[in-house]
């Protein structure tokens, strides 16, 4: 983490319109009064594949509760690659994509240097945390919890 992103916390965060796996565009302004768990990740990226997998179980908590949103954002350059792997490992949650690979404007925006990255936003629209645990690590609920009840 940098100390950038350490500023961050708590700033509105920055708005970004993508496409979405059925080809309509999405906001992240669309989500303003739900929590947003948002996982920036790429199919060709293994410990991306390897979070989406372990945090199935843990999520399932929250899945259905109509305040929270799962936003996943490939950067992935190949979108017939990232909706096959989508489709094939049954990921819940909303799926948009960059197609701009490392030079995603996303990844600038949120100051992301590496995938996996996890970020929380609350329920104004402001980052929480930049650096959010993955839904299979300790502690990653009750941060949840605390965001819903704010």
């Amino acid at each position: 983490m940098t100390l950038e992103t350490n500023k961050r916390i708590y700033e509105a965060a920055p708005d970004f319109t993508l496409t979405d796996i059925d080809g309509k565009k999405v906001s992240l302004s669309d989500f303003k009064g739900k929590v947003v768990y948002m996982d920036i990740w790429a199919t060709w990226c293994g410990p991306c594949m390897n979070a989406i997998a372990l945090s199935h179980e843990p999520k399932q908590e929250f899945l259905e509760n109509p305040d929270v949103v799962f936003l996943y954002i490939s950067i992935d350059r190949e979108k017939d690659k990232w909706k096959k792997v989508v489709k094939r490992k049954g990921i819940e949650g909303i799926h948009v994509h960059s197609y701009e690979g490392n030079e995603s404007s996303i990844l600038a925006k949120y100051g992301v240097v590496s995938i996996p990255r996890f970020i929380l936003i609350d329920k104004n629209g402001n980052i929480a945390d930049p650096n959010a645990k993955a839904p299979f690590e300790d502690g990653w609920s009750e941060d949840m919890k605390k965001l819903l009840a704010q």
